[in-house]
């Protein structure tokens, strides 16, 4: 039992080995960890493993192969001229023998060929799961990293709307605004609170997805660091009316990050490296998918050519030797020991199985030049719409931050307008420019995450990362 509870333990801690307590892990450390236990980059791993085997297997044909047998046929045969003459086998007959392919018309080397682009393309399914599983952390990281955003903007947005209702009460109270400012100013409190804890229960449902997305058990102390290229604080937050009265700012990040990003850096968007065309140029040469479906119509081509040299014979040699005991009652014990050479020239084959085979493998091609068409097509249009989102992405963040500044300026231009005695400006027009400020840095943070899953999968589409990028084999 003792010895069960330490394999264990030992097991436990060898399976946690790379998730330390208290330490923040960036995105590679993350990509590395989801790598290195994913059970389906495992499973793609196992199989391209078995198709070099099935390879190995194929190649088998061409060398020699050995056999050895004992059989014991019990007969007794009468010699009708003598009716004393008759034999019986006394001992089993033992045999050796060696058997070589000389040549079979290219059947062999068929099969061969082949399962050399089945161990290509598995070899390709392999690198392209990489791909899918970089792509999905990725993914799930940006998430994590808006929703955090989003937290902040929504503690924020409650610190917004705590001022706002103190000032409508004050206002109220020294009758310059009516009750209803004041009951409003509540009710958007009350959403504001709600909001805050739909926000966190996001970060918290993003933190879990992640930590599924790399195949690891839940860890409250699980932290992320943000990127040069989502960066977000919420610091556009301070307007003249939200200081207190010593001149203190009433909201101020706390130094001890809990919601699970680290912050460091100011973001920093990427330039692309390369044109559209360059682009393409790129996914046609490394996009593992591709790839294997190119490989795949290889492989049927050789199918064909198999299937169509199944008809042809095949030259075979065979050395053997063989030993037998008889007795025969007039020559009482017999031993013969024989040495047999064979060199045979075979052949067999179903018509109509042959035929059937050849008529699939033209099906087989035709689906694997469809299939490489279509996927052709998709990289096209896939790359297209990726670079001209990062584009587009690049000059919304601009305007979004723009737009952030400027409807603070106006939620404070209106907050300063709505405290004056007989102003035009209600609370109606307070709450809409307090909304416009809170939504501005809400799709500002949305355009940085839309950025970052755009430059992933223009990346995924364009470059093929392998095994040696991140230390797998």
């Amino acid at each position: 039992m003792k010895k069960i509870l330490v394999i264990l333990l030992l097991f436990i801690c060898l399976r946690a080995e790379c998730i330390e307590e208290n330490k923040t892990y960036y995105l590679k450390d993350c990509i590395n960890y989801a790598l290195k236990y994913s059970p389906h980059i495992k499973s793609a791993k196992n199989n391209l493993e078995i198709t070099k085997k099935d390879l190995l297997k194929t190649k088998a044909a061409y060398f020699p192969t050995i056999g050895a047998g004992v059989h014991y046929n019990f007969y007794l045969n009468s010699n009708k001229r003598d009716d004393d003459g008759y034999s019986k086998q006394l001992l089993p007959d033992v045999g050796v023998y060696l058997e070589q392919l000389i040549f079979d018309f290219g059947k062999t080397s068929s099969a061969v060929d082949m399962q050399k682009f089945n161990t290509i393309i598995a070899q390709y399914e392999y690198d392209n799961m990489i791909n899918e599983t970089v792509t999905a952390v990725k993914t799930a990281y940006f998430n994590v990293l808006e929703a955090n955003a989003a937290v902040e903007i929504e503690e924020n947005n409650l610190n917004i709307n705590e001022r706002l209702v103190d000032l409508t009460k004050r206002l109220y109270e020294e009758n310059k605004k009516s009750k209803n400012d004041y009951i409003d100013a509540k009710i958007n409190l009350s959403e504001a609170k709600i909001a805050l804890e739909d926000a966190k229960n996001k970060l918290d449902n993003a933190l879990f997805e992640l930590q599924n997305t790399m195949y690891i058990e839940d860890r409250n102390d699980f932290k992320i660091k943000e990127i040069n290229e989502f960066y977000y604080i919420d610091a556009y937050f301070t307007p003249d009316f939200l200081k207190e009265k010593n001149g203190k700012p009433v909201y101020k990040k706390p130094d001890n990050i809990k919601s699970g990003v680290e912050v460091t850096y100011e973001a920093n968007l990427k330039k692309l490296p390369i044109t559209l065309d360059e682009a393409y140029i790129s996914a046609n040469k490394n996009n593992p998918k591709l790839k294997a479906l190119e490989n795949t119509l290889n492989s049927m081509k050789k199918y064909k050519t198999a299937s169509k040299r199944k008809y042809l014979p095949t030259l075979k040699t065979k050395v053997g030797y063989n030993r037998d005991n008889k007795y025969v009652s007039q020559i009482k014990d017999i031993k013969n020991n024989q040495l047999n050479v064979v060199v045979a020239l075979d052949t067999s084959f179903n018509i109509l199985a042959n035929q059937a085979d050849i008529k699939k493998a033209d099906y087989l091609i035709d689906i694997a030049e469809d299939n490489i068409e279509a996927f052709k097509k998709d990289i096209y249009y896939n790359i297209k719409r990726y670079y001209t989102d990062i584009l587009t992405a690049q000059k919304q963040i601009i305007n979004a931050k723009e737009k952030i500044e400027n409807s603070m300026e106006s939620l404070e231009a209106t907050r300063n307008s709505y405290i004056k005695n007989n102003s035009e400006v209600g609370y109606i027009e307070l709450q809409n420019a307090r909304k416009n400020y809170y939504s501005a840095k809400l799709e500002y943070i949305g355009k940085l995450k839309f950025y970052n899953e755009s430059l992933a999968n223009l990346e995924k589409s364009i470059k093929m990362y392998s095994a040696d990028d991140f230390n797998l084999n």
